[in-house]
C-alpha cells in the first residue's frame, strides 16, 4: 500500500487505508504501507494490527509538517456574504501568488517524495505482488515506478473526479500520466467515477468498482428528542465542502425552527465563516472543531448534512449510514449511489442552499419520516459498504492480478 498519510494523521483517504489494510490482513494478506513520516514523533518501522508501517521521512525544511499551513495560505477562501446562493469563492491577484508559492513548494515536494518512496521500495527485502496506491495524484507515479521495478500490478483506487489531474500537478506527472493509464487497475469508488475514467480513455475492462467500506455499528441512531444538525468535514479543502452553504440554508431553517442547533465538527478557517450568519444566528452554532469522537456527535445528534460541493464517496456520510441517521446531501459523486431514492434519505441539487433548508426544515417537522429514512439507509449501507466485504472485493481483485490466493501488497 502506498498512501500519503496514514494513522494517526485523521483523513478521508487515510482512514479507509487503514480500514483496508486491517481488513486485509485480518484475512491473511501481508500488508505493508508506505507513507509519509508526517511528525517527527512517530516511528519510522513499526505493525498496526498485523500492518507493517514504514514511514518515510525528508530532510530538512522539506517535510509534512510544512504543508498544511502553505495549503491553508494558498486556498483560504474569499467569502462573498452578499452572494444569495450561500457565497462566492473568488481567486484574486494575492490569491494566484498564494497559489504560485504553493505549487512551487509542491514541485520541488512531491518530487523528493517520488525518490523517497522508492528508496524504500526497493529497499525492502519482501517484493509485493500487487502495488496499491491510494489516489491518482502524484503518489500513482511512485506507484508505477515501483510496480515496474519489482515486476508487480499496480491498483489506483480514484476517490475523486478529478481523475488523473493531479498527476498533471508536476512535471513528472505530466510525463508519465499516459503510462499509468496504460498500465494501472483502477478502482472507483462510485459510479460517477467509473464513468469518469472510462472517459478520460482508461479501458473499461480496467476499472472496477468497489466503494469506502466502514464497520457495522451495534449501536443505532434513535430519535430521543435531539435538535442539532451535524455537520462532519475538513473544510480548510476551501469551498469544496460547502460550509458556506450550509450557513446560508442555516439562517431560512432558524425561520420557521429557531430552537434547532447546527455543530461544525472538522478543521478549518471557522472564524472567515461567521460573517455569514448574524451574533443571534451564531448562538445557535457550536464549532467543534477535528474530533475522534464523531460516532458519539452522530448518536446524539437529529440528522447529518452534507453540503458539499463534490464529493468522491464521504466516509462520514457512509458512517451516518450505518448509524441510521438521517441524512440531507447534496447530490453530488458517491452519494447518489448511497441514496439512490427519497425512502433514504434527502438529495438536493449542490450549491442549493434553498433546497437543502428545506430538507432539513422538512426531517425537524417531520420526525417519523426523518427515522425512516435512517432505518431504510442503515440497512442499506449494511448491505452494500460493510467493510469485511469491500476487503473480499479488493481480495478477489489482488488474486486476480497476481494469481495468488493471498497476495502480499
Amino acid at each position: 500500500m502506498i498512501c500519503n498519510f496514514y494513522y494517526p494523521h485523521l483523513g478521508g483517504n487515510e482512514g479507509q487505508c487503514r480500514l483496508l489494510s486491517e481488513a486485509l490482513a485480518q484475512r491473511g494478506f501481508a500488508v505493508t504501507v508506505l507513507t509519509l513520516k508526517h511528525s517527527r514523533r512517530l516511528a519510522t518501522r513499526e505493525s498496526i494490527n498485523g500492518v507493517n508501517v514504514h514511514r518515510i521521512g525528508l530532510p530538512g525544511w522539506l517535510n509534512y509538517e510544512t504543508i498544511p499551513s502553505l495549503m491553508r495560505f494558498s486556498k483560504k477562501p474569499t467569502i462573498n456574504t452578499a452572494a444569495n446562493s450561500g457565497g462566492a469563492f473568488k481567486m484574486g491577484l494575492g490569491q494566484r501568488l498564494k497559489r504560485l508559492i504553493y505549487l512551487t513548494y509542491f514541485e520541488v515536494f512531491s518530487f523528493t517524495c517520488h525518490v523517497a518512496f522508492l528508496l524504500k521500495a526497493v529497499s525492502l527485502l519482501e517484493r509485493p505482488n500487487v502495488v496499491h496506491v491510494h489516489q491518482s495524484h502524484w503518489l500513482s507515479i511512485s506507484g508505477f515506478v515501483v510496480s515496474t521495478l519489482v515486476r508487480a500490478p499496480l491498483v489506483v483506487k480514484e476517490a475523486g473526479l478529478g481523475a488523473i489531474a493531479g498527476m498533471n500537478q508536476t512535471i513528472l506527472g505530466k510525463i508519465l500520466a499516459k503510462s499509468v493509464k496504460k498500465t494501472a487497475h483502477f478502482v472507483a469508488i462510485s459510479s460517477e467515477i467509473q464513468t469518469n475514467l472510462v472517459g478520460i480513455g482508461i479501458e473499461g475492462s480496467n476499472v472496477r468498482r468497489i466503494p469506502n467500506g466502514a464497520r457495522p455499528q451495534p449501536r443505532a441512531w434513535q430519535d430521543q428528542g435531539q435538535m442539532s444538525t451535524l455537520f462532519v468535514g475538513n473544510f480548510w479543502q476551501g469551498a469544496l465542502k460547502g460550509l458556506d452553504i450550509l450557513l446560508s440554508a442555516w439562517k431560512e431553517v432558524l425561520i420557521d425552527v429557531p430552537e434547532a442547533k447546527l455543530r461544525i465538527v472538522g478543521e478549518g478557517d471557522y472564524p472567515s465563516y461567521r460573517s455569514i450568519l448574524t451574533p443571534e444566528q451564531l448562538l445557535t452554532v457550536t464549532y467543534v472543531g477535528p474530533s475522534n469522537e464523531v460516532e458519539t456527535e452522530m448518536l446524539n445528534a437529529f440528522c447529518f448534512v452534507l453540503p458539499s460541493r463534490s464529493e468522491g464517496l464521504s466516509n462520514a456520510l457512509i458512517e451516518a449510514a450505518m448509524l441510521g441517521m438521517p441524512v440531507v446531501a447534496s447530490a453530488v459523486s458517491g452519494v447518489r449511489d448511497t441514496i439512490p431514492n427519497l425512502r433514504l434519505g434527502a438529495v438536493v441539487g449542490v450549491e442549493r442552499s434553498g433546497q437543502l433548508a428545506a430538507a432539513i426544515r422538512h426531517f425537524y417537522m417531520n420526525r417519523i419520516d426523518a427515522q425512516s429514512s435512517g432505518s431504510n439507509l442503515r440497512a442499506r449501507a449494511q448491505d452494500q459498504f460493510v467493510l469485511e466485504s469491500v476487503a473480499e472485493k479488493y481480495g478477489d481483485l489482488y488474486a486476480e492480478l497476481s494469481g495468488r490466493k493471498h497476495a502480499t501488497t
